[in-house]
């Protein structure tokens, strides 16, 4: 069964607001794969409307803050085992990727 490269690089920028060019350049870096941006966010599109991410909105303490204008949405798996599995992340691997763990800890909420 062959993993969307798109699904990939989500996985690998869990927990950060990624564009679609952020995402375009990991699954071209990734897989060889050519896929503008605009394709990028068309698979985005489909995976929310799949029930496979969520949106997240940005977050400021303040509701006059201009902090949360400035920050993109970021985009989640509706299961954070999904990351998981296409990062080939196993319970024995996690202690020693503190960086990954935390990610994954966040997309709990």
């Amino acid at each position: 069964m062959s993993v969307s490269p798109t699904l990939r690089a989500l996985a690998q920028n869990e927990g950060d607001a990624a564009s679609s060019n952020t995402l375009k350049n990991d699954v071209g870096g990734a897989d060889d794969e050519n896929l503008d941006a605009e394709s990028v966010a068309e698979h985005l599109i489909i995976f929310e409307r799949l029930f496979t991410t969520d949106n997240q909105p940005p977050f400021s303490t303040g509701s006059h803050s201009s902090v949360r204008a400035k920050q993109a949405v970021k985009q989640r798996f509706s299961d954070p085992s999904l990351g998981c599995t296409l990062l080939k992340v196993t319970p024995e691997s996690l202690p020693g990727d503190l960086a990954n763990l935390s990610f994954l800890f966040e997309a709990l909420r």
